[in-house]
């Protein structure tokens, strides 16, 4: 047998739950062949020791601000990847709401452009709710969108709506909804209390003006979920959710502290809502955890609270944060997978992802579940420099990151050149029309 690559050391088996120090054979970036023990293909060899060292299925983060195009200046396509590459996730889709909008053909062609040129790691995109009439069909059509996303300001929009939801239903495509209502949403509250500004009932209200309007059979995925009220909703008519880090460890007593940093919308909330999603994780309600990596210059955050803009980077740290919650044992390492790479990838239709059959894509994440250390904010690939999370510690840390059997990131070394990543719209096995 002939690899491309070959990867030796202990793999989680998403399948079984087990461990198995074996060897897998890379052709065209997926699984051709495993072998337990030692390896026998004398082929390229990619070794991973250590007796914290494992290989877990890559982690997959659907909820991702790269920004680009108008908006570099905050973070771009190559410093996003790179510091997904860095933090260990080996796919990211990114958001429209960049400048221009990504919600017709021409933007979006614009932005892949600008992926197929300096994505490290595979990515998707979302369109925007589009302005034209018509255009829904015409971004569907293209094939190169993972799904649609769905902002407060779109809910006035019945018609626009109504077609983004046929096309979605007819190609099954995603459709992701920030659930807050602007009818509920105003302005100006202080540090610590924005909660009251976009309080619950603005998320409950625009999951129900959604689920008025879509038809049965469109798949609705509920993002940065911040209150339990909403979760439960989601979850009793069948939705799949993500919440965010943020909202799952910090609260408004973190906005009150930190002001511009720790603003986000939807905002943080008071302990009792965050300890209430805590709870939910680890009784396994939670589908996955997203980033909502949202990137923005420094002196953007230092602004005055009422006008500096909202949002969050993590993509380079969360995925310590959630091995810290495996070393505390609030989430069992199967825990960690499902939530970081098994369900997320599933939600956007990519079956046998990071797994080890024959036929899986062969994207990994390597972690060593012992190192230990401390989240510095500026040092990250990432333009943002300013975070929440600048000095916690963790315990578990990701060490490689390889995308479709090429080690793309190993211990502060970048592998390949911009432009490694492809469109996962075109590895995913739930394209196609009804």
């Amino acid at each position: 047998m002939m690899c491309d690559v070959v990867i030796h050391g202990r793999f989680y088996d998403p399948r079984s739950g087990e461990m198995i120090e074996g060897c897998v054979c890379v052709r065209d970036g997926r699984v051709d062949g495993f072998t337990r023990g030692s390896c026998h293909w004398s082929d390229e060899k990619v070794e991973f020791t250590g007796s914290g060292v494992y290989i877990l299925p890559g982690v997959v983060d659907i909820h991702v601000h790269l920004r680009g195009l108008g908006f570099s200046y905050k973070e771009d396509e190559l410093s996003g990847t790179l510091a997904a590459a860095a933090g260990g996730v080996t796919l990211v889709v990114d958001m429209p709401n960049t400048s221009p909008r990504i919600n017709n053909v021409d933007a979006l062609q614009a932005k892949l452009s600008a992926l197929r040129r300096n994505a490290v790691v595979d990515y998707g995109v979302y369109a925007g709710v589009p302005e034209v009439p018509g255009e829904a069909a015409r971004l569907a059509s293209t094939g190169s969108i993972v799904g649609f996303k769905v902002y407060p300001e779109d809910l006035y929009r019945r018609d626009a709506l109504e077609e983004v939801f046929y096309e979605s239903w007819r190609r099954d495509l995603i459709v992701v909804l920030h659930a807050e209502h602007p009818g509920f949403i105003r302005e100006g509250c202080a540090p610590g209390e924005r909660w009251k500004c976009r309080p619950v009932e603005s998320e409950i209200a625009a999951l129900e003006e959604v689920l008025k309007l879509a038809p049965r059979g469109v798949r609705i995925h509920v993002t940065h979920v911040s209150s339990v009220g909403l979760l439960r909703r989601a979850k009793a008519r069948g939705l799949t959710v993500d919440v965010t880090p943020h909202h799952l460890l910090l609260d408004a007593s973190d906005e009150r502290e930190l002001g511009c940093i720790a603003k986000v919308n939807p905002p943080l909330r008071p302990s009792e809502e965050r300890e209430g999603l805590i709870a939910a994780l680890v009784s396994g309600e939670i589908d996955a955890i997203a980033t909502d990596h949202a990137p923005h210059a420094v002196e953007e955050k230092m602004g005055e609270f009422s006008e500096c803009p909202p949002g969050i980077p993590s993509l380079e740290h969360y995925v310590r944060l959630v091995l810290t919650l495996v070393s505390k044992g609030l989430l069992s390492l199967n825990d960690a997978v499902n939530i970081l790479s098994t369900k997320p990838a599933s939600i956007i239709g990519l079956e046998s992802y990071g797994c080890i059959e024959p036929g899986c894509i062969a994207s990994y994440t390597v972690v060593d579940l012992k190192r230990e250390g401390r989240i510095v904010a500026y040092d990250t690939f990432s333009k943002a420099k300013l975070s929440p999370y600048d000095g916690w510690a963790y315990r578990g840390e990701p060490i490689a990151t390889i995308v479709r059997g090429k080690l793309v990131y190993r211990e502060g070394c970048v592998c390949v050149k911009p432009g490694w990543g492809v469109n996962v719209a075109r590895l995913s096995s739930s394209s196609g029309s009804r």
